[in-house]
């Protein structure tokens, strides 16, 4: 056996590893990995899409890289979204943020995203936001939260949403757009 099939060998054998452990640790329903690549002292892995369905919600991410190194996983390039058993949608994009494997949180830093519903479709922005831990339907932001519309914007100092319950925001500040100047 030459030295460089060994080599090859427990690269993917760690890959595979990595990727049953995110699997298992996720609880996810699917996952797909279409480039990989190992570094020395952690794995890489490219281009990860998470399917997972909780709740009547189909949830989707796309993490472009993870790199992770013991429990914790960083993450680079988020872009997720679930839809609603009433054809809601909700997205985010994250430039990065970390996911720890023992306590199965995550944490996204400079969140954007929309929420599109039959009604209504509001934009929102917040610099973090936490998922996991005691609730996997609860997120919360912790250093606030901003909702806007075509009708409202909404601002608070942290919030927390859940599909279930809705949003949730405390020490907040609503802005209300009138048409026509009628002031109501």
């Amino acid at each position: 056996m030459s030295g460089r099939f060994l080599w090859l060998s427990v690269v993917i054998a760690v890959v595979v590893g990595f990727s049953f452990m995110l699997y298992s640790d996720l609880n996810l329903d699917y996952l797909e990995v279409e480039n990989s690549a190992g570094e020395a002292g952690g794995v890489e892995l490219k281009d990860v899409t998470l399917r997972r369905s909780m709740s009547g919600d189909l949830w989707t991410f796309l993490v472009r890289s993870v790199s992770k190194e013991g429990r914790i996983g960083n993450l680079k390039d988020v872009t997720g979204s679930r839809v609603g058993p009433d054809g809601s949608v909700w997205s985010l994009a994250s430039p990065e943020g970390d996911y720890d494997s023992s306590g199965d949180r995550l944490v996204l830093r400079d969140g954007t995203g929309v929420f599109e519903e039959k009604k209504e479709n509001f934009d929102w922005i917040a610099p973090v936001i936490l998922w996991g831990g005691a609730s996997s339907d609860r997120w919360s932001f912790p250093d606030g939260l901003t909702i806007s519309g075509d009708r409202y914007s909404l601002t608070g100092k942290s919030a927390e949403a859940s599909p279930s319950e809705g949003v949730v925001v405390q020490e907040g500040v609503m802005v209300w757009w009138h048409e026509g100047g009628s002031g109501r």
